[in-house]
């Protein structure tokens, strides 16, 4: 990046901001890209020009476009009102790409998974942007400490939305991931531990700081609802989904993720619906049976509590059950027979395994 933005070093990383309080530190690793595989470098109207003129793109040139992003001579805010008008392209793009999925039997066809690996890349080179403006918008934190409030506010806004914006893709990237049969990347889950736990940072000195946190306040609410999203699925075993029911899954976690609960210094714990959740480790999260840590008093560590969600579902699953076999019509469609099934399946892997109501008598 350029202008404001944090530097890009040679070894494919920003090079780390000298910051002196350690918790204003993002730990995030943004990398590098070959300027001559970008599109030519634009101006800001030119990019905006071009943001406000197109419906749709081929992932290939989208990655080009999105390379751009990168090299733009802009202040942190201009980069995130480009960052923002760009998302709409994508969301285009991502339903175009995922509209070829058709039938979803494996191996997927080769042109499939071409797609859908360059929609991950273009999700990464988005979360780099915001990555890279995070750092570059905290290593100001400590430096504008004494500037108005009004200042202070702004700076801290744009963080805020920097932070949605990093968790946001690389949220996406992961479905992306999942949905291509792919191993995660190293380090994708320790930046989104990270990124969650920094926003919560972001919050808290806003309020400290005696500044209108409404809008900061608004905004941390829709990170924690991806990164609750994001941990559901990767503890809902998703290599185990077929890639066509990705959809659905995606769906169920935006309208039940909410139901979670992640709460800190725990002390006393159930043995079902909890898990423990590491910020400094590279996975999503495990049973609270198979974890060592100190849930009490280590700030590290938060645990996620399903129950509420879990019970949701299997009251969907007893209602949907009832209406498919006990009801007046005893019919039931194809896709919502799926549903039932999956609705099944993460009850269990959110942790609620059956329990058997009536004896056995073979």
């Amino acid at each position: 990046m350029r202008g404001q933005g944090a530097n890009i070093g040679s070894s494919g990383s920003f090079r780390r901001q000298n910051i002196v309080d350690h918790d204003m530190e993002p730990e995030l690793k943004v990398h590098s890209y070959d300027k001559n595989k970008a599109s030519d470098p634009a101006s800001i109207p030119e990019l905006t020009d071009w943001l406000t003129s197109t419906a749709t793109l081929q992932v290939p040139e989208l990655e080009a476009k999105v390379k751009q992003f990168h090299y733009v001579e802009c202040s942190d805010h201009q980069r995130l009102e480009l960052l923002d008008w760009i998302r709409p392209l994508l969301s285009n793009t991502a339903y175009a790409v995922r509209a070829t999925i058709a039938d979803g039997k494996l191996p997927l066809p080769d042109h499939v998974l071409t797609h859908i690996d360059g929609l991950g890349r273009v999700y990464a080179i988005m979360a780099d942007l915001y990555k890279g403006t995070i750092m570059s918008l905290a290593s100001r934190v400590l430096q504008n400490a004494e500037d108005s409030q009004k200042s202070r506010k702004v700076l801290h806004e744009d963080l805020i939305l920097a932070c949605y914006g990093a968790i946001h893709f690389l949220a996406g990237q992961l479905r992306t991931i999942y949905e291509g049969y792919k191993p995660t990347p190293d380090g994708i889950w320790h930046e989104i531990h990270h990124i969650y736990n920094y926003s919560r940072f972001i919050l808290d000195i806003s309020c400290n700081s005696g500044i209108n946190e409404e809008k900061i306040r608004d905004e941390f609410f829709l990170i924690e609802h991806i990164y609750k999203r994001s941990l559901l699925l990767g503890l809902c075993n998703p290599y185990h989904f077929p890639v066509v029911a990705f959809g659905e899954l995606n769906r169920t976690l935006n309208k039940w993720a909410h139901l979670c609960k992640l709460e800190r210094n725990i002390r006393s714990v159930e043995q079902r619906c909890m898990f423990s959740v590491d910020t400094e480790s590279d996975y999503p999260a495990v049973p609270v049976l198979s974890h060592s840590g100190d849930l009490a008093t280590s700030d590290r560590f938060s645990v996620l509590c399903t129950k509420a969600l879990v019970n949701a579902l299997k009251h969907e699953v007893d209602s949907m059950a009832h209406e498919a076999f006990e009801g007046p019509t005893k019919d039931v469609s194809e896709k919502d027979m799926h549903r039932l099934e999956m609705y099944r399946r993460l009850i269990m892997n959110w942790g609620k395994h059956p329990v058997r109501q009536v004896a056995r008598h073979d």
